[in-house]
């Protein structure tokens, strides 16, 4: 979700549901190479899971159609409250810059692949 619920209560599933239709369009216009899902409530309502976000990170997940790779980690503001595990994020941030370096070098490795010669210059059966 884009934003809290009054209260600063956690959103309900049908809240996150009916947000999801425009995030999903929203990602679709923009086409990111690598989506990070900040916290446990993001990482929950994206990936359909309980799971804990102990248990999510470190990971390439997978969102939509598109099937964008998704990396969690924690949310800033138990960052704040919790300066120990500021390492984990790091080790999160880093991760996902390694997913995202992977992901381009294989695009650039498929497009390389691929024949852009005219037609006419092409070997047809």
């Amino acid at each position: 979700m884009k934003c809290r619920p009054p209260g600063n209560r956690d959103p309900s599933p049908t809240e996150a549901a009916e947000c999801l239709p425009y995030l999903e369009q929203q990602i679709a216009l923009l086409k990111p190479k690598i989506m990070l899902a900040v916290g446990r409530i993001a990482a929950q309502n994206l990936l359909h899971t309980d799971k804990t976000l102990g248990n999510l990170r470190q990971q390439v997940h997978r969102f939509g159609a598109a099937s964008v790779p998704l990396v969690v980690t924690y949310h800033p503001a138990y960052l704040l409250r919790t300066p120990t595990e500021k390492r984990k994020a790091w080790e999160d941030l880093k991760f996902a810059r390694e997913v995202c370096s992977v992901s381009s070098v294989k695009l650039e490795a498929e497009f390389a692949r691929v024949d852009i010669r005219p037609m006419h210059e092409l070997d047809i059966l």
